[in-house]
């Protein structure tokens, strides 16, 4: 617990900053988790399957995405997000195809292909939406600080709820710790923190409204946690307990995005229709 305490204490303020600062360093940032947490996936696949993975193409596709996503983002140029993505996909796919031609494994080919495409959309195409937030005028800066904070918040909510008071399991096939008390302290936890968050920004960004509170509690306190539950899924199936030993007591990069994967692009597709239309 202790060693849990003092990493966060260090990592947390050093990545608000970054993410306060925004520009290259955050782009940087971006880039090197992205890249840590694909690997990883890629890791596990080769690890714990007979299914065929090429680690490099998927490490190099993936920060094309991220690339594309932060520089149309950063310069208003939707032509490069959408027709470089559409473009630079389209060639890595007929890439993977010609490979395992090359290869010839027909026993495995539709399998390997999927957990090869899984490293690249699970993990990268769902956190270039986290990017996508940050580089989102008027208020991307502020969305992504809460948004990261929040998930961090409903985690250790979660985790303390659980601890202390959890009896009745969620999901003992799919996770054996995570209690229902644990995961009703993190939806309870989301709902404060976002109707905090509107309280502070309402002043600075009046366009949004009481009901964003409630989604944006709904997309970090449950949706959140229901990545985390997904990636554990994913572990299970593998057979492991962490997706890597990068932060001691904490696992692997992997283990700290699995509640950002799926709670950004919910938070994104949700600002552009609703809100920021």
């Amino acid at each position: 617990m202790k060693d849990r305490l003092i990493l966060a204490s260090i990592l947390i303020p050093i990545l608000l900053f970054i993410i306060w600062k925004g520009g290259m360093p955050f782009f940087l940032c971006m880039l090197l988790v992205n890249g840590i947490a694909q690997y990883e996936f890629y890791s596990l696949v080769k690890r714990q399957t007979k299914h065929s993975a090429y680690p490099f193409l998927g490490l190099v596709w993936g920060a094309v995405i991220i690339t594309f996503v932060y520089w149309a983002g950063k310069l208003e140029m939707s032509w490069l997000g959408n027709a470089g993505l559409s473009f630079f996909s389209t060639l890595f796919l007929l890439i993977y195809l010609f490979l395992f031609l090359i290869a010839g494994d027909t026993r495995n080919f539709v399998a390997s292909l999927g957990v090869n495409l899984a490293g690249v959309f699970y993990v990268s195409w769902l956190f270039s939406f986290a990017v996508r937030l940050r580089v989102l005028p008027p208020a991307g800066r502020e969305i992504f600080l809460f948004l990261v904070a929040g998930i961090w918040i409903v985690d250790s909510a979660a985790y303390f709820g659980g601890t202390f008071f959890g009896r009745r399991l969620l999901m003992p096939m799919v996770s054996p710790k995570k209690t229902w008390e644990g995961f009703m302290a993190g939806l309870i936890s989301g709902f404060l923190v976002s109707f905090l968050f509107l309280y502070i920004v309402k002043r600075s960004f009046d366009f949004f409204r009481l009901k964003d509170g409630i989604f944006f509690g709904l997309f970090i306190g449950f949706f959140g946690q229901a990545g985390d539950l997904i990636e554990s899924l994913m572990k299970r199936n593998f057979g492991v307990k962490d997706s890597g030993s990068l932060f001691p007591e904490h696992g692997g990069m992997l283990d700290k995005l699995d509640s950002l994967l799926v709670a950004a692009p919910l938070f994104f597709w949700y600002l552009k229709i609703f809100v920021m239309n």
